[in-house]
């Protein structure tokens, strides 16, 4: 047998992308290549990007290493060249090449052919083929960066919290962090959370506050946005009342807070729908963008109902809103 896996960049605003280097973050996919090394499984990597990254992780941990760029509607010439006929042969052979070079290290410089101190990973123009096959050997899994482990602008993503970020519910027993749970509650069932079905198989989180209130926030160690509020970017999420609040409800970014109660009371149950919140309208409410250990949270001071997916940062596209402050 031999396991074939797809991985690759979530979308992400051409403000910044999704990390300010070439490091590929997610940490799935190398787990799954490590799980199917382990097993003894033979295991072809097809990454899907829009850039050259650096991934020898990756590539360490695969016995072939295809980039597919973005194909799009031309993914089924990925499986043309991948899938063999009924004697285990090629019917199709590899004929590109890289148009980019690759880099070595998460710096990713230089990379650009004739530039001084030019030394790529796999140079422009490097491909191989069935026909003219060579072997890898182990590629150096020093990053050449300081990375800080954390996403600055994706916290809630496909269903997941995107590491280091994670859930926590508090109310006026304390806190309780959640870890791989899919549901739970603060100490004194404040608020609850539990997963469900959004635009996909339970990529969102159904929120209940109780009467007595609660707080569900998004938390990590502090990261700094200074320079997304500079760039007018907004914290995103897509949201569907299930019950109206029935008291103040706040979004919160640190110790920066914007009232949020009549637009949730507004807005249709079991309707789906999406806000942008400016970073600078945060910044100007109190929220110290330099240090954010807090990027999104949701207080509620009575009960409400209310589901969330695809939590993150987005560009300004004249659909951003600067709710007033409490």
């Amino acid at each position: 047998d031999v396991a074939i896996v797809v991985f690759g960049e979530t979308p992400y605003a051409e403000f910044q992308g999704d990390v300010d280097t070439l490091d590929f973050l997610p940490t799935e996919p190398l787990e799954t290549l490590k799980r199917l090394k382990a097993a003894g499984i033979p295991t072809v990597s097809v990454f899907l990007s829009g850039r050259p990254m650096w991934t020898n992780p990756e590539i360490n941990a695969s016995d072939a290493f295809v980039a597919a760029w973005l194909p799009g509607t031309e993914g089924a010439g990925v499986a043309d060249v991948l899938i063999g006929d009924a004697a285990g042969k090629p019917r199709n052979d590899f004929h590109g090449t890289l148009s980019f070079s690759w880099p070595k290290t998460a710096k990713g410089e230089p990379l650009n052919v004739g530039q001084p101190g030019y030394d790529p990973q796999f140079a422009y123009g490097y491909g191989l083929t069935y026909a003219r096959p060579a072997r890898v050997g182990a590629l150096s899994e020093d990053s050449g960066v300081v990375s800080t482990g954390s996403s600055l602008d994706r916290y809630f993503v496909d269903g997941r919290f995107v590491a280091p970020w994670s859930l926590m519910l508090r109310d006026a027993g304390g806190d309780f962090r959640l870890g791989a749970e899919k549901a739970g509650a603060s100490p004194r069932g404040g608020v609850s959370v539990r997963s469900t079905d959004g635009a996909g198989q339970e990529s969102a989180r159904a929120l209940a506050f109780s009467p007595a209130g609660g707080m569900a926030m998004i938390v990590a160690q502090p990261v700094d946005l200074t320079r997304q509020s500079n760039g007018e970017m907004a914290i995103a999420f897509r949201y569907r009342v299930d019950a109206a609040p029935v008291g103040p409800v706040q979004l919160a970014l640190g110790d920066g807070q914007v009232d949020l109660t009549s637009l949730f009371k507004a807005a249709p149950l079991g309707e789906w729908r999406t806000l942008k919140v400016r970073l600078s309208c945060l910044r100007d409410a109190g929220a110290n963008l330099a240090a954010v250990e807090q990027p999104w949270g949701l207080r509620s001071n009575g009960a409400f109902a209310v589901t969330v997916e695809n939590i993150r940062l987005a560009s300004n596209e004249g659909d951003t809103v600067c709710p007033t402050t409490r």
